[in-house]
């Protein structure tokens, strides 16, 4: 499911308007995020415009503690919307 999940954000990331904003928040455990694959993924993304904010550190949803926590949802909403005005 999350390899049609992922193709499924590639066709809407490509119908996008290219000149159009990308907000990505990721949030999964730390040691994906710390993975070399993950971070120059990351790297890419920011070097054709997108912007990451998080991930944040606390109790992840695995059990761990630690960096990987999504950014608070209304925090994540209010950049969004700076974004868009």
């Amino acid at each position: 499911m999350a390899r049609a999940g992922s193709t499924m954000f590639r066709c809407i990331a490509l119908a996008l308007n290219p000149k159009a904003k990308i907000l990505l928040a990721p949030a999964m455990n730390g040691k994906m995020w710390l993975h070399a694959a993950t971070q120059q993924n990351v790297a890419t993304l920011r070097t054709r415009g997108a912007e990451i904010i998080g991930p944040e550190e606390g109790l992840l949803s695995c059990g761990y503690e630690g960096l990987g926590r999504l950014w608070p949802v209304e925090a994540v909403a209010r950049r969004a919307v700076e974004l868009l005005s």
